[in-house]
């Protein structure tokens, strides 16, 4: 999981290009937030690695499914079949998280694609955990799975659906 940005939107950016492709061959999914514009408008395209057709991209959506407006959407632009970022949206609008400092009261809200990101890789853990088996299958069927059964909300982006990706 990351949420690192190493160039502006509608650009790719080859510094991880190998890498993703290799942990991919490994076995892991790189799952990448596809970064907010600080700016609140962003444009209609995503900034790399989150460009990269290698890797898995999500935006953040509210518990009402609607798409954060500061989200970074659009074309990818990475050598590869060419698509759309997001692959996926889920939570991340005023989501509740612990703070550093260690006491149990420490909390916040907080919103952001990085907030969304962390959903999808827990539920690839939670998938893998529940089956076992997909340690052995291919990352890109897992890929497909997530995107395959995730719910259709605004804008034609899909929500992720864990359930429905570990049933699938």
């Amino acid at each position: 999981l990351s949420d690192l940005v190493i160039s502006a939107a509608g650009f790719c950016d080859p510094f991880l290009r190998d890498t993703v492709r290799v942990w991919r061959a490994a076995g892991i999914l790189p799952v990448w937030s596809v970064g907010d514009d600080p700016n609140g408008v962003p444009v209609g395209a995503v900034p790399s690695p989150a460009s990269d057709p290698a890797v898995f991209s999500v935006g953040a959506a509210d518990q009402n499914d609607a798409i954060l407006s500061t989200v970074y959407r659009g074309v990818t632009f990475c050598p590869g079949p060419q698509g759309t970022a997001p692959r996926l949206v889920a939570p991340g609008v005023d989501v509740a998280a612990a703070l550093a400092g260690g006491n149990h009261t420490d909390h916040a809200k907080r919103s952001g694609s990085d907030v969304a990101a962390a959903h999808v890789a827990g539920a690839v853990a939670l998938i893998r955990g529940a089956r076992p088996d997909t340690r052995k299958v291919s990352v890109d069927l897992l890929d497909e799975a997530l995107t395959r059964t995730g719910v259709s909300v605004a804008n034609g982006q899909k929500r992720l659906d864990v359930e429905a990706a570990v049933n699938l």
